[in-house]
């Protein structure tokens, strides 16, 4: 009889708290998709040469935000440390160290501060490379939308 109470315990205690977390449905803002729930929400821009997902900072204090980068095919090592070259917005392009995900397959990369994307213009070209071999060109538009429907996402759900 303890165990089923433990069950039962350990059952509805989550469902509870999730009842209370405030969510985002999908949205689209222009070419982006936008989403989120209790503070940590995502804009994505997706096209049949790859998608890009820009994270507000979370929650929990794990990261400043951040940018992921996916797209089927990709042959990516799974783990930290892997080594790719973006251009695009100034304050990402580079060298830049990312966390690979082979089940994705792509890329997460932490931004340096939780203001980084202010910096992100309204459209510009992003392409990433790898060894030389170009992983993802494309050309991102009607970011300054997608960002404020992210700040929106975020106040909205907190």
């Amino acid at each position: 009889m303890k165990w089923l109470i433990a069950l039962a315990f350990t059952l509805v205690v989550p469902v509870a708290a999730q009842a209370q977390v405030k969510e985002m449905p999908l949205e689209a803002v222009g070419p982006w998709k936008v989403s989120g729930k209790g503070g940590d929400c995502l804009v994505g821009f997706m096209t049949p040469n790859g998608m890009l997902m820009i994270a507000s900072p979370a929650t929990g204090g794990e990261n400043q935000g951040g940018m992921m980068i996916a797209k089927p095919g990709l042959t990516v090592a799974d783990g930290p440390g892997q080594a790719i070259e973006l251009s695009g917005p100034p304050t990402m392009a580079g060298a830049r160290t990312a966390i690979g995900y082979s089940d994705m397959p792509g890329y997460w990369m932490s931004f340096p501060s939780a203001t980084t994307i202010d910096a992100f213009p309204d459209s510009w070209r992003f392409k990433v490379t790898k060894g030389g071999e170009t992983l993802m060109d494309l050309n991102v538009t009607g970011f300054t939308a997608a960002r404020a429907a992210l700040r929106r996402c975020v106040t909205q759900t907190s």
